[in-house]
Protein backbone atom coordinates (compact mmCIF):
# COMPACT_ATOMS: atom_id res chain seq x y z
CA UNK A 1 0.00 0.00 0.00
CA UNK A 2 1.08 3.12 -1.25
CA UNK A 3 1.10 5.79 1.86
CA UNK A 4 2.40 8.94 0.49
CA UNK A 5 0.05 11.64 -0.35
CA UNK A 6 -0.31 12.83 -4.09
CA UNK A 7 0.71 9.60 -5.44
CA UNK A 8 -1.90 7.08 -7.15
CA UNK A 9 -4.60 7.18 -9.71
CA UNK A 10 -7.06 9.22 -7.85
CA UNK A 11 -4.50 12.24 -7.97
CA UNK A 12 -4.39 12.37 -11.30
CA UNK A 13 -7.76 12.05 -12.50
CA UNK A 14 -8.71 15.36 -10.23
CA UNK A 15 -6.53 17.59 -12.71
CA UNK A 16 -8.24 20.33 -13.74
CA UNK A 17 -7.94 22.35 -17.16
CA UNK A 18 -8.54 25.88 -18.14
CA UNK A 19 -9.02 27.46 -21.48
CA UNK A 20 -11.30 26.60 -24.59
CA UNK A 21 -10.92 23.77 -27.04
CA UNK A 22 -10.95 25.16 -30.56
CA UNK A 23 -14.27 23.55 -31.09
CA UNK A 24 -15.49 25.87 -28.19
CA UNK A 25 -13.52 28.89 -29.97
CA UNK A 26 -14.79 27.95 -33.06
CA UNK A 27 -18.55 27.81 -32.15
CA UNK A 28 -17.98 30.90 -30.61
CA UNK A 29 -16.50 32.75 -33.30
CA UNK A 30 -19.71 31.19 -35.92
CA UNK A 31 -22.10 32.33 -33.24
CA UNK A 32 -20.66 36.00 -33.55
CA UNK A 33 -20.45 35.80 -37.49
CA UNK A 34 -23.88 35.22 -37.96
CA UNK A 35 -25.06 37.94 -35.09
CA UNK A 36 -23.23 40.45 -36.87
CA UNK A 37 -24.56 39.39 -39.96
CA UNK A 38 -27.89 40.26 -38.58
CA UNK A 39 -27.25 43.36 -36.30
CA UNK A 40 -25.08 45.27 -38.76
CA UNK A 41 -28.10 46.02 -41.90
CA UNK A 42 -30.32 46.68 -38.93
CA UNK A 43 -28.23 49.11 -37.44
CA UNK A 44 -27.25 50.52 -40.81
CA UNK A 45 -30.73 51.59 -41.46
CA UNK A 46 -31.43 52.89 -37.96
CA UNK A 47 -28.57 55.50 -38.86
CA UNK A 48 -30.27 56.17 -42.14
CA UNK A 49 -33.67 56.29 -40.34
CA UNK A 50 -31.83 58.98 -37.58
CA UNK A 51 -30.64 61.23 -40.40
CA UNK A 52 -34.09 61.46 -42.42
CA UNK A 53 -35.89 62.23 -39.23
CA UNK A 54 -32.60 64.74 -38.35
CA UNK A 55 -33.23 66.51 -41.52
CA UNK A 56 -37.17 66.08 -41.88
CA UNK A 57 -37.16 68.27 -37.98
CA UNK A 58 -34.68 70.67 -39.82
CA UNK A 59 -36.95 71.35 -42.78
CA UNK A 60 -39.87 71.20 -40.88
CA UNK A 61 -38.48 73.48 -38.39
CA UNK A 62 -37.23 76.19 -40.66
CA UNK A 63 -40.29 76.31 -42.85
CA UNK A 64 -42.28 76.76 -40.29
CA UNK A 65 -40.26 79.23 -38.49
CA UNK A 66 -39.73 81.24 -41.61
CA UNK A 67 -44.11 81.22 -41.81
CA UNK A 68 -43.99 82.46 -37.50
CA UNK A 69 -40.73 85.28 -38.91
CA UNK A 70 -43.33 86.72 -41.37
CA UNK A 71 -46.20 86.62 -39.01
CA UNK A 72 -44.11 88.34 -36.29
CA UNK A 73 -42.26 91.19 -38.13
CA UNK A 74 -45.37 91.15 -40.48
CA UNK A 75 -43.59 91.44 -43.49
CA UNK A 76 -42.62 89.16 -46.83
CA UNK A 77 -39.75 85.94 -45.86
CA UNK A 78 -38.05 84.05 -48.27
CA UNK A 79 -37.01 81.00 -47.87
CA UNK A 80 -35.04 79.26 -50.75
CA UNK A 81 -32.57 76.57 -51.34
CA UNK A 82 -28.76 78.19 -51.01
CA UNK A 83 -25.09 75.78 -51.52
CA UNK A 84 -22.92 78.98 -50.07
CA UNK A 85 -25.82 79.98 -46.93
CA UNK A 86 -25.86 83.63 -48.28
CA UNK A 87 -27.51 83.60 -51.46
CA UNK A 88 -30.32 81.33 -53.33
CA UNK A 89 -29.24 78.88 -55.57
CA UNK A 90 -32.14 78.76 -57.74
CA UNK A 91 -32.41 75.11 -58.09
CA UNK A 92 -34.82 73.04 -56.69
CA UNK A 93 -32.42 70.13 -55.14
CA UNK A 94 -32.40 72.07 -51.34
CA UNK A 95 -30.04 69.01 -50.40
CA UNK A 96 -27.15 71.50 -50.79
CA UNK A 97 -28.60 73.81 -48.27
CA UNK A 98 -31.15 76.63 -47.42
CA UNK A 99 -31.48 80.14 -45.81
CA UNK A 100 -34.21 82.46 -44.98
CA UNK A 101 -34.62 86.40 -45.03
CA UNK A 102 -36.66 89.22 -44.32
CA UNK A 103 -37.56 89.84 -48.38
CA UNK A 104 -38.12 93.66 -47.31
CA UNK A 105 -38.19 95.00 -51.01
CA UNK A 106 -40.23 92.33 -51.97
CA UNK A 107 -38.24 91.05 -54.91
CA UNK A 108 -37.79 87.21 -53.57
CA UNK A 109 -33.99 88.05 -53.81
CA UNK A 110 -31.33 88.43 -51.00
CA UNK A 111 -30.44 91.75 -51.24
CA UNK A 112 -28.72 92.54 -48.14
CA UNK A 113 -27.01 95.91 -48.49
CA UNK A 114 -24.53 97.16 -45.81
CA UNK A 115 -26.02 94.11 -43.64
CA UNK A 116 -26.75 95.57 -40.76
CA UNK A 117 -30.97 94.57 -41.44
CA UNK A 118 -31.49 98.34 -42.04
CA UNK A 119 -35.41 98.84 -42.30
CA UNK A 120 -34.62 99.39 -46.20
CA UNK A 121 -32.19 96.64 -46.33
CA UNK A 122 -33.43 92.61 -46.35
CA UNK A 123 -31.98 90.74 -43.44
CA UNK A 124 -30.63 87.22 -43.17
CA UNK A 125 -32.73 85.49 -40.90
CA UNK A 126 -30.99 82.11 -40.71
CA UNK A 127 -28.57 79.47 -43.24
CA UNK A 128 -29.08 75.81 -43.09
CA UNK A 129 -25.70 74.11 -44.07
CA UNK A 130 -25.84 70.44 -46.82
CA UNK A 131 -27.64 67.71 -45.64
CA UNK A 132 -25.89 64.58 -44.64
CA UNK A 133 -25.15 62.41 -47.72
CA UNK A 134 -27.38 59.93 -47.18
CA UNK A 135 -30.58 62.53 -47.16
CA UNK A 136 -31.57 63.79 -50.11
CA UNK A 137 -34.20 67.10 -50.30
CA UNK A 138 -36.25 68.06 -53.86
CA UNK A 139 -39.21 70.75 -53.80
CA UNK A 140 -41.42 71.81 -56.62
CA UNK A 141 -40.14 75.02 -56.34
CA UNK A 142 -36.50 76.65 -55.59
CA UNK A 143 -37.86 79.56 -53.10
CA UNK A 144 -40.65 79.48 -50.69
CA UNK A 145 -42.73 83.39 -49.97
CA UNK A 146 -45.00 83.92 -46.84
CA UNK A 147 -46.65 86.83 -46.94
CA UNK A 148 -47.00 89.24 -43.85
CA UNK A 149 -50.47 87.23 -43.04
CA UNK A 150 -47.92 83.85 -43.01
CA UNK A 151 -49.70 82.73 -46.26
CA UNK A 152 -48.28 80.98 -48.74
CA UNK A 153 -47.74 83.03 -52.03
CA UNK A 154 -47.78 81.02 -55.11
CA UNK A 155 -49.83 78.10 -54.02
CA UNK A 156 -48.83 75.11 -52.39
CA UNK A 157 -45.33 73.55 -52.68
CA UNK A 158 -44.46 69.71 -52.19
CA UNK A 159 -40.90 68.70 -50.37
CA UNK A 160 -39.54 65.41 -51.03
CA UNK A 161 -37.19 64.10 -47.94
CA UNK A 162 -35.37 60.77 -49.27
CA UNK A 163 -33.09 58.43 -47.85
CA UNK A 164 -30.01 56.87 -49.91
CA UNK A 165 -31.88 53.33 -50.01
CA UNK A 166 -34.93 55.01 -50.93
CA UNK A 167 -33.10 56.58 -54.05
CA UNK A 168 -32.11 53.03 -54.66
CA UNK A 169 -35.31 51.52 -54.65
CA UNK A 170 -37.84 53.74 -55.40
CA UNK A 171 -38.61 52.47 -51.20
CA UNK A 172 -41.36 54.85 -50.20
CA UNK A 173 -40.68 53.76 -46.76
CA UNK A 174 -37.49 55.92 -46.49
CA UNK A 175 -39.28 58.80 -47.64
CA UNK A 176 -41.16 61.92 -46.32
CA UNK A 177 -43.57 65.13 -48.06
CA UNK A 178 -43.30 67.56 -46.86
CA UNK A 179 -46.25 70.02 -48.02
CA UNK A 180 -47.31 73.84 -47.61
CA UNK A 181 -50.68 74.53 -48.44
CA UNK A 182 -51.71 78.34 -49.31
CA UNK A 183 -52.77 79.14 -45.92
CA UNK A 184 -49.07 78.57 -45.04
CA UNK A 185 -49.74 75.95 -42.83
CA UNK A 186 -46.67 72.86 -42.48
CA UNK A 187 -47.35 69.16 -42.87
CA UNK A 188 -45.52 66.27 -43.04
CA UNK A 189 -46.71 62.97 -44.32
CA UNK A 190 -44.33 59.60 -43.77
CA UNK A 191 -44.12 57.52 -46.46
CA UNK A 192 -46.08 59.63 -48.80
CA UNK A 193 -43.39 60.23 -51.56
CA UNK A 194 -42.32 58.48 -54.53
CA UNK A 195 -37.73 59.82 -54.62
CA UNK A 196 -36.76 61.07 -57.57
Amino acid sequence: MNIHKGVGINNTMKKTNYGFTIIELLVTVAILAILSAIAIPSFNELIDSNARRTQLASIGGDLRHARGEALGKRQEVVICSSANGTTCSGNTDWSNGWIIFLDRNINQLPDYGTNTCALDEDCLVSSRAALTQQVTLNSDSDFVVFSKLGEREGGSSTFRLCSEDALAVNDVDNSHTISIVASGSVSVAGGAAICP
